[in-house]
Parts: structure tokens; sequence; C-alpha cells
């Protein structure tokens, strides 16, 4: 286990929602803006796989054998959605969430947690009720073609699942959760200029 960093950001609003703890936005947010960086304790693979509660992840891959460990912050309670208003990126060992289209101040903060997702060990049932909803939350790899090409062209996946596009073959034995239940281009000025200002 490393030390991690605190969640760092705006002040977001955390609230309720039918699915519980929820990440509000507020103010209005435009496409390819910052929005926070993720914190916690960094955990390596085994780590990772010895401490996770299947009915309750809270843990977020940010390299192939990387975990960011679950926090007290706001960055913890962001919510899965199918049909996310946010992207994430991860550059020199840090995680950042962006707008990958205008939020308005009061919407729900979310984005798709199977852009950060190579593991094959864990994969969720989906409750998130957007029209898009696949039902499912699993590793990138396994999202529909259509799906995978929207979130690259929004440059909202990490370069090591990128990297790890077909070379990888699914894993017998997953854990499964059992409850019920214009974007950001690493060559944006403006969302640079954000992530150097924080």
């Amino acid at each position: 286990m490393e030390e991690g960093s605190i969640a760092l950001g705006e002040a977001l609003i955390i609230g309720q929602t039918v699915r519980g703890r929820s990440v509000f936005a507020p103010r209005d947010f435009g496409a390819g803006s910052f929005i926070i960086e993720f914190g916690g304790e960094r955990f390596g693979r085994d780590e990772y796989i010895s401490l996770v509660d299947p009915d309750n992840n809270h843990f977020l891959q940010i390299d192939r054998n990387l975990f960011l460990g679950p926090t007290e912050t706001a960055d913890n309670f962001i919510n899965h959605s199918c049909d996310p208003n946010c992207g994430l990126r991860v550059e020199a060992g840090r995680a950042y969430l962006f707008a990958i289209r205008p939020i308005a101040g009061g919407d729900e903060i979310t984005f798709d947690y199977s852009t950060s997702m190579d593991e094959d060990f864990w994969e969720m049932r989906c409750r998130c009720g957007s029209a898009a909803c696949r039902g499912r939350v699993g590793d990138f790899k396994h999202l529909p073609v259509e799906t995978r090409d929207r979130y690259m062209a929004l440059g909202a996946v990490p370069e090591f699942i990128l990297s790890g596009l077909g070379n990888k073959p699914a894993v017998a034995g997953m854990i499964i959760e059992t409850r019920a239940g214009a974007g950001f281009s690493s060559a944006t000025g403006e969302a640079r200029a954000a992530l150097q200002a924080s």
C-alpha cells in the first residue's frame, strides 16, 4: 500500500438519491472542464482483490496493477451512469474527472465505471436508470464497440486500458456485485490549465 492524496477540486455537493449518496455540480461546467481529482491510498492488484467488498466496491483502477482505495470525500460518492456527463483521465499516476458535455449546476456528476476497468475480477449490476442502461458494469473491453469508440473519441479512456485492448483474455471466476439494484483531450489548453491550477 502506498500513500495517496485527498480528492482535489471545487467543493462538490454530496447529497442523496434513490441510489444513496451522490455528487452534484455546485455550478455550471462546460465540456472539457476539470471536475475533481480522485484521492485515496494506493493498492496493488493482490491487495485490492483481498480488500474489495463485492457488494460495496469504492476502489478505482488507475493502472494495470494499481488501484485507489475508498475515501470519505466527494470522489468516493460519484455514481456510475451508462449515459455519463464526465470521463476519466489518468496522467502520471493521478486520476482526474472531466465534463464530457455541459453540466448544469445541480446536475448529478457521473461517469461510466467501465472506462476505468481492466481488471478481469469484479463487475456489478447497473442501477443507473438511464435510457442507455446496459444492465451490467464490467471491464471496458466488454462494452459494445460503438460505446467504446464513443468514449475513446471523447478522450475518456485511460491509456492503460487502451494499451490492453485485445491483449488480455477474460478470466473465469469474476466477482459479481449482488445488490439489486465535446470531451477532454490531453491537448486541450483549457483543461490542461485547469489541471495545473489545481
